[in-house]
């Protein structure tokens, strides 16, 4: 025990050592009631404040994610409706060219068959000419030839 007296001796440590202890425990004490209460109730304040803004930024973090998915889905909604117009206005359009189309290819083919019915009268008349003159033209080569 001797040379732990020696060493407290050496560090300083003699009989105001109690007092000492007395005066640390009064003024932990004093300076707690004073400063550390106060100091806690400002760290205490300033979480619960920064976990309240967190728990704010997720509820908005998910509010916002509502508001994209509503709007993806008017945007979808309005991009549907705007290829079914896109469509309703070509198969109408494509329907009013087949008319059209129809038309002209029945008045084409009206006129086809009445230009092959002029060619054929003028064909026939022109065979029939060429008959006549066919019998004429033997007529008179036999009249040569005899």
């Amino acid at each position: 025990m001797n040379p732990i007296f020696a060493i407290f001796k050496q560090l300083g440590a003699d009989y105001t050592l109690p007092h000492q202890f007395v005066i640390f425990f009064i003024l932990f004490i004093l300076l707690s009631t004073i400063l550390f209460s106060k100091l806690r109730f400002v760290i205490e304040t300033r979480e619960n404040k920064t976990t309240k803004l967190d728990e704010d930024a997720n509820e908005k973090l998910m509010e916002a994610n509502k508001l994209a998915e509503k709007y993806k889905a008017e945007i979808s909604k309005v991009h549907q409706g705007a290829f079914d117009f896109m469509k309703s206005k070509k198969e109408s359009i494509l329907e009013t060219q087949r008319q059209v189309l129809k038309q002209e290819e029945e008045r084409l083919q009206a006129k086809i068959e009445k230009d092959v019915e002029i060619f054929n009268q003028d064909a026939l008349g022109k065979k029939s000419t060429v008959l006549k003159s066919s019998e004429q033209l033997t007529d008179d080569l036999l009249e040569k030839l005899v």
